[in-house]
């Protein structure tokens, strides 16, 4: 069974309400996928891209407002376990970005999966507007556990095309082959996977003509063994960012990679504390952003806290082909956390573009 998040369906009354208060509180730009624009712009944001496993912990490479555009290099910041989420965090030196990609689209895969069947009738079903020769689907990523490789499906949407996303698994030993098309998934694809043993870990986004990746259904657990589907929650005891550009699963936590900084869920034993759930996840999300500034280079943040700053500090100004970054963080809060966002444009209002001119 899917769970659904409480903020996910607005009413048209509601939605109504919050496109209201959204043009009320500044100039609100285009956001259609155009060839050469940008679908989602991450370069004022505190970005964590890449996590790369290490001997005591790993490294975090570190892009958007951190990436030094004229040298295309980017930080690092370095975790070691022994030091615990408190104490474990050191500056580490510098990556590259060749070509200013710091922010790759998707994990990859690095094994051989065979083709994957989409029968015209079922994917005419899906697309009825649409020529299923028009309709693609890939492997986006994959991670292998016990000789299995589970899998993500992705598709490229624009230029008339489209695809049904999903979800697989690939026994090499066998040649099993299981595809797997959860409702949640059909309409996105899955750029980034983990899994624990039972669930696997989702990271979902969208891939258009244009350039960024926007974010569509966020993080989704699911559980191979029963089939169950849940989108983790956003803000509060959640996670903060809102597309996912790593995962990294160590012995005690989950690490997500995401636009708007770092994660963690720890593992436990539910039977030693309340604070995890029956499968031994802890029931909230720290969050983290790095701050060069501080020691360590990273610093703990609560959701709520960390919006107020992005929608004060981000530009207001239209991009010249895309939305500026204030409609854009508006519209991934309205995403997921619709009930706050107009309780915090109620209280508070930025000057337009038109307006910051004038003055």
């Amino acid at each position: 069974m899917e769970s659904e998040p409480r903020t996910s369906t607005l009413s048209a009354c509601a939605v109504a309400g919050l496109a209201a208060l959204a043009g009320a509180y500044a100039v609100v730009g285009s956001d259609t996928a155009r060839a050469g624009s940008s679908c989602y712009e991450e370069r004022f944001y505190p970005v964590v891209t890449r996590l790369e496993p290490t001997e005591h912990g790993f490294t975090a490479v570190l892009a958007g407002r951190f990436r030094d555009p004229e040298r295309d290099r980017a930080p690092r910041i370095a975790y070691d376990a022994a030091g615990g989420w408190k104490h474990g965090w050191s500056r580490a030196g510098e990556a590259a970005c060749p070509r200013g990609r710091c922010i790759p689209d998707r994990q990859g895969c690095d094994f051989r999966i065979p083709e994957i069947e989409l029968s015209p009738a079922y994917a005419q079903a899906l697309h009825r507007r649409r020529d299923p020769r028009m309709l693609e689907q890939e492997v986006y990523a994959c991670t292998e556990h016990e000789g299995a490789i589970y899998f993500g499906i992705g598709f490229y949407e624009g230029e008339g095309y489209g695809g049904v996303g999903g979800i697989g698994r690939y026994v090499p030993a066998t040649g099993a082959l299981e595809v797997r098309r959860p409702a949640a998934l059909l309409r996105t694809p899955v750029t980034h996977i983990a899994f624990d043993g039972r669930e696997l870990w989702l990271a979902t986004a969208g891939d258009h003509e244009c350039s960024g990746t926007p974010p569509t259904q966020g993080l989704i657990r699911y559980d191979w063994q029963t089939g169950e589907l849940k989108k983790e929650s956003y803000g509060g005891a959640g996670l903060c960012g809102f597309v996912v550009h790593d995962l990294l699963l160590t012995d005690d936590a989950l690490w997500v990679a995401t636009d708007l900084g770092l994660s963690q869920k720890s593992r436990g034993d539910p039977e030693e504390s309340f604070m995890f759930d029956a499968r031994g996840w802890s029931m909230g999300w720290r969050n983290f952003v790095p701050d060069l500034e501080v020691e360590g280079g990273l610093r703990h943040v609560f959701c709520d806290e960390l919006y107020r700053e992005l929608l004060a500090e981000v530009p207001v100004e239209p991009e010249p082909a895309a939305p500026s970054a204030f409609d854009q963080t508006v519209r991934s809060i309205a995403r997921f956390r619709s009930r706050w966002l107009v309780e915090h444009m109620r209280g508070h209002r930025r000057p337009s573009a038109r307006e910051d001119a004038s003055e």
